[in-house]
């Protein structure tokens, strides 16, 4: 084992340090004047600032005249020459010089940018604004707050009115005329007068866009598919009863009936003959449950369709229903044994009997009460929307030529929306007393009840504030004309309510005479109330009254 020894190691080569190259300075300048060489255009010029300033003192008669034009233009080359080589990002000491910026020679180092694209829109015009008078008032109105430093003083650019800051937060686009241009123009601050009334402000309809005929093409074209796979699937079981039948014709014409089981293979080669079973090894499993056929789930062949099935209760992809049954659901066909049953799946059996199962449900069902009385309502509350469209251009005239005719007209409008309104009350309150089945017609009942409700109270206002306005134009307008029926309606439950009135009354005398005042009071109202019914009635009634 060698022994180390202190000091430097001899096996190893020297290692030459290159030299340290010299750092490269830029390009030496020298002083025109006293032929200095400085390193930079920043030193030149401080150089001759401090020692050159009174050049023409120190060195007279080498800078009168020309020599002096012949420095300046040296000195401008010499400035061009160098600042082209000089980088881009030149520090901020550098740019900012006095040398380089001064009014007598443009700033040469100052890089312009490149010219962006405006992309603002047109300037708008402000011949239009007006001007303030240092009292004004906000435009908006209901507003009318002082203008000043505090509530703001600005000019709406499209009206060109004075406004407050609250009244004039709002945007939209103009053009250079001022105008409403929602593609080119620019966005300008405005009142909001003018925001509230720019075209398609609040259009609740919008940009709409009819897709009804590609709907109901391609909904024909699936229904007409589905008649194509039920008129197919009809005609198949048409041709294997008939099948079936001429094997038992024959079957029955015999005297001994030994050959039983060779009827029953007739029957099943006739199965399928009617349609191309598919073979066993063209599916592995279940083309309705996917189930992998196996030893527990048999592969079995349907009659209408001949896929391959299986014959799980649980999914009931496939069952063997009777032929009996499948002819009484078809109809117009009778098999002669309708015992024998033929395996049908799921998706053949509804394709052949979920239509006609779903049209004798319809027609053999009856409607809920409060089903029936829905019915009725949408069909008073289209006849209803119709009369109001009709009452009010009705008015319009009226408004226009307040004359015999036009009242008459709209007297006679007015006296058909009453009664549909009152019919339609009617059918709503008859609601409340139908009886519902279980939870769900409850809910379902809720629902009308609202709805009607709604409807009506919408309506109804409608109706009153359309009437006032005709009144107001109109005051002696005469009333309409009731019908024998309506005055007859009217007299009988005039008659009613006068009974009750007498009832009530000879009630209030017996609690007197008892002493019982605290059942006076409300007896006392409705004796009120049944006394401004009665006196309605007989406004309406008028001389066909008792």
């Amino acid at each position: 084992m060698k022994r180390r020894v202190l000091g430097p190691r001899t096996d190893v080569p020297d290692i030459v340090v290159p030299p340290t190259p010299k750092p490269q300075h830029e390009p030496e300048l020298e002083c025109p004047i006293c032929g200095l060489k400085v390193l930079s255009m920043h030193q030149l010029n401080r150089h001759l600032d401090d020692e050159h300033a009174n050049a023409s003192e120190e060195v007279p008669g080498t800078l009168t005249g020309e020599n002096v034009e012949d420095l300046t233009g040296w000195l401008r080359k010499k400035v061009v020459s160098q600042t082209s080589k000089l980088p881009i990002g030149l520090p901020s000491k550098l740019v900012k010089l006095d040398s380089l910026t001064s009014p007598e020679y443009p700033s040469l180092l100052a890089t312009s940018p490149s010219p962006q694209p405006d992309t603002r829109g047109p300037k708008v015009t402000r011949k239009h604004w007006r001007n303030p008078s240092g009292n004004d008032f906000c435009h908006f109105p209901r507003c009318r707050k002082l203008l000043n430093v505090r509530n703001g003083s600005v000019n709406c650019r499209r009206c060109g009115e004075l406004f407050c800051n609250e009244h004039t937060a709002f945007r939209m686009k103009l053009d250079s005329l001022a105008e409403y241009s929602p593609v080119d123009g620019t966005w300008c601050r405005c009142c909001e007068s003018c925001f509230n009334s720019k075209p398609g402000y609040l259009d609740t309809d919008g940009a709409t866009r009819d897709l009804f005929t590609q709907f109901q093409t391609s909904r024909q074209r699936i229904v007409d598919q589905q008649g194509l796979k039920t008129n197919q699937l009809e005609n198949r079981l048409v041709k294997l009863v008939a099948r079936f039948n001429e094997i038992d014709l024959k079957d029955e014409g015999r005297v001994f009936k030994f050959f039983a089981s060779s009827s029953l293979g007739q029957k099943r080669a006739a199965e399928r003959e009617v349609v191309a079973w598919a073979s066993d090894a063209s599916a592995t499993h279940c083309h309705l449950c996917f189930k992998m056929f196996g030893v527990y789930v048999r592969k079995h062949h349907c009659r209408l369709c001949g896929k391959l099935v299986c014959g799980d209760e649980m999914t009931a992809c496939s069952k063997e229903v009777p032929l009996g049954k499948l002819c009484e659901r078809l109809g117009g066909v009778q098999a002669r044994d309708p015992q024998y049953v033929i395996r049908v799946c799921l998706g053949c059996k509804d394709g052949l009997l979920k239509r006609r199962n779903f049209i004798r449900e319809v027609e053999k069902s009856e409607l809920p009460e409060y089903l029936q009385i829905y019915h009725d309502l949408t069909t008073y509350e289209k006849v209803i929307i119709i009369l109001l469209k009709k009452f009010q251009a009705s008015l319009v005239l009226v408004q226009g030529e307040p004359l015999d005719s036009t009242i008459i007209a709209a007297n006679k409008s007015r006296g058909k929306l009453v009664e549909s309104l009152q019919a339609y009350e009617k059918l709503a309150k008859s609601l409340k007393v139908a009886v519902p089945e279980g939870s769900d017609d409850t809910k379902i009942r809720h629902s009308i009840l609202q709805h009607a409700t709604w409807f009506f109270q919408e309506n109804g206002g409608k109706f009153k504030r359309y009437w006032l306005e005709m009144a107001e134009v109109k005051p002696d307008l005469p009333a309409p004309k009731l019908t024998k029926k309506q005055i007859r309606e009217a007299r009988e439950e005039l008659m009613v309510y006068r009974e009750q009135m007498f009832l009530i009354g000879e009630m209030i005398d017996t609690a007197k005479k008892q002493r019982r005042f605290d059942e006076i009071p409300p007896l006392l109202d409705n004796l009120r109330d049944l006394e401004a019914m009665c006196g309605d009635i007989e406004a309406k009634l008028g001389e066909d009254g008792f």
